[in-house]
C-alpha cells in the first residue's frame, strides 16, 4: 500500500488499521503487507517520521519502505511543451 509522507498529512494512522482488519479477515499476515511511504523528492524519512505518518500498527509486524526519487524512477525524456524539462516515472 502507498501512504503519504508526513508533509502531507492523510490520517494514515486513521484509515490504516482498517485496511489491516480486511487484509488480516483476507488471511494476508502482516509481514506480506508492504508500506510504501511515497515522498515524492520530499526528504528521507527517519524512523521517528514514519512511525509518526504510519501510527501505532508500525509495530504490528508489517514492511516499509519508502520511495526513493533518485534510484526509483526511469527518465522518459522530454516534454514537447516545455523546453528543458524532463519526465520520469517508475
Amino acid at each position: 500500500m502507498a501512504i503519504s509522507d508526513v508533509t502531507r498529512y492523510s490520517a494514515t494512522d486513521k484509515i490504516l488499521p482498517f485496511l489491516l482488519r480486511e487484509t488480516d479477515a483476507a488471511g494476508i499476515p502482516r509481514n506480506r503487507v508492504t508500506l510504501i511511504v511515497a515522498r515524492g523528492t520530499h526528504p528521507r524519512h527517519d524512523g521517528r517520521r514514519t512511525a509518526d505518518a504510519i501510527g501505532p500498527v508500525i509495530d504490528s509486524g508489517l514492511r516499509v519502505t519508502q520511495s526513493d526519487p533518485e534510484e526509483d524512477l526511469t527518465d522518459l525524456g522530454t516534454t514537447s511543451r516545455a523546453r528543458g524539462s524532463s519526465c520520469r516515472g517508475s
